[in-house]
């Protein structure tokens, strides 16, 4: 297991982002000498002259270990309000969200979290600003995932991720809600009571930001490949073209989950429309359709061969 604070030290370097530092950790083999272990990496790097590797070699070792006594505070500060802290090379940490092209190396957690990795998750989501009738539906199909020992996953915002966290919670079942900030910021403010009630009916809230973050453009983003990537399933019930709904459903299918798109004939919506003329994308017309769907993710096993991060922690 590597140390949190030495992947997040990692990441305020000069020039290193993600890849840099997924390519590190996948190289140590024993984090118990992880200095060790680093300099004789960053000198095999000193070899190239490829830029990316130059960066690599570059870190200030002494200023990474200044770094790493911050946020030895900062991570001590946190646990202590009843916050948990996991990076990638935990074995708790969520085992499908491992296998995405792009998962968050470190992710913060409030609430009850061991129902993750325990049972199947789905997640239900949709627009902001949803008909009234695609509001039952994503409340509806969130009961339905309860009743069949799902975890529903979504994003707490407005409309249709709210209607699912509700869902799930009508029948004390597990919700978790990914955010796009910290928890210090919940966003959207108006469903702060929704975020207090999901902690207090025994389910999550999860981020990859510091309590005290704000939201960003680019962070909605990045919180709906979680959605996607917690799940075996991901159920889109209304959006537009232009969407957050359709940035995850393009990571479902990109990182091999399986998508499903929710067909009403009264209503003709534009994303729902053009995911329905993909093959890979699974139509639901109705309440059996949907608990076939539900079933078929019960059944699959994905396989870890899939992992695009290639080393020994992993």
């Amino acid at each position: 297991m590597i140390n949190t604070e030495f992947i997040l030290a990692l990441l305020e370097m000069k020039g290193i982002g993600k890849k840099a530092v997924y390519l590190i950790l996948s190289k140590i083999k024993t984090p118990i000498k992880i200095f060790d272990e680093l300099d004789a990496l960053l000198n095999s790097f000193s070899q190239t002259t490829n830029k990316f590797s130059q960066k690599i070699y570059n870190i200030n070792r002494d200023l990474l270990e200044i770094k790493i006594k911050d946020f030895n505070e900062k991570i001590h500060k946190i646990r202590s309000n009843q916050i948990l802290v996991i990076n990638i090379s935990e074995n708790n940490y969520p085992y499908l969200l491992k296998l995405i092209k792009d998962p968050p190396l470190v992710l913060f957690i409030k609430g009850n979290y061991e129902p993750i990795n325990e049972f199947p998750s789905l997640a239900v989501i949709g627009t902001r600003n949803p008909e009234s009738e695609s509001m039952k539906t994503a409340f509806n199909i969130a009961k339905l995932a309860a009743e069949k020992k799902f975890n529903v996953i979504s994003g707490l915002a407005k409309g249709c991720d709210a209607a699912a966290h509700e869902g799930a919670l009508s029948m004390n079942a597990y919700t978790a809600a990914i955010l796009p900030c910290g928890f210090n910021n919940i966003y959207p403010k108006a469903n702060i009571s929704l975020a207090n009630k999901i902690i207090e009916k025994g389910g999550c809230l999860i981020s990859e930001y510091f309590p005290n973050d704000l939201n960003k453009a680019y962070r909605f983003v990045e919180r709906d490949r979680i959605q996607s990537g917690l799940s075996k399933g991901v159920i889109v019930v209304e959006s537009s073209l232009n969407s957050g709904t359709m940035k995850t459903a393009n990571f479902t299918l990109r990182d091999k989950r399986k998508l499903a798109v929710v067909i009403d004939g009264k209503s003709a919506f534009s994303g729902n429309e053009l995911l329905k003329k993909n093959n890979e994308v699974i139509k639901l017309k109705n309440k059996k359709n949907i608990e076939c769907f539900l079933e078929s993710l019960s059944k699959e096993s994905i396989n870890f061969s899939q992992n695009y991060i290639q080393g020994t922690l992993f």
